[in-house]
Parts: C-alpha cells; sequence; structure tokens
C-alpha cells in the first residue's frame, strides 16, 4: 500500500550542531535552586495535527502520528 502523506520529522541539534534527543539527554533541571525544570510538549501552539515523539528512531524526532495512511487530527 503506498502512503500520500509527506512525513514530518523534526531532529534537534546543540549548539554545536550534535543532534539531541529530548527524551534522553535534555537534563530535568535547568535551574535545580530556583526549581526551574525543562519540558518538552509534543502539541505544537496553534496546530491541529497530531504530533509525537518517535521512540523507535535515532535522537527520538518529533513526527505527525499517521495511522492507515491518513494524517491524525487533533
Amino acid at each position: 500500500m503506498s502512503s500520500n502523506i509527506n512525513l514530518l520529522l523534526i531532529f534537534f541539534l546543540c549548539a554545536d550542531g550534535v543532534p539531541v534527543s529530548l527524551v534522553h539527554d535534555l537534563p530535568l533541571w535547568a535551574d535545580k535552586e530556583k526549581g526551574i525544570i525543562n519540558i518538552f510538549i509534543e502539541i505544537p501552539r496553534g496546530t491541529h495535527a497530531k504530533l509525537e515523539c518517535h521512540k523507535t528512531k535515532p535522537f527520538n524526532p518529533i513526527t505527525q502520528d499517521v495511522k492507515v495512511d491518513f494524517a491524525q487530527l487533533a
């Protein structure tokens, strides 16, 4: 079965250009003394497309959720 969906993959890079995983490489604490933590949220502001962290691809890119050749919309 062929798909008409263009796969979207969003990767993240450190300042030095090295790819990182937001699941494994993002430290929990941005500033522990001030109680500031890092988080990432898979829902882009102002969109309806369902995006999720792809846990089986290297560096866990953000990708659009596709089920049975149809893009999932929220």
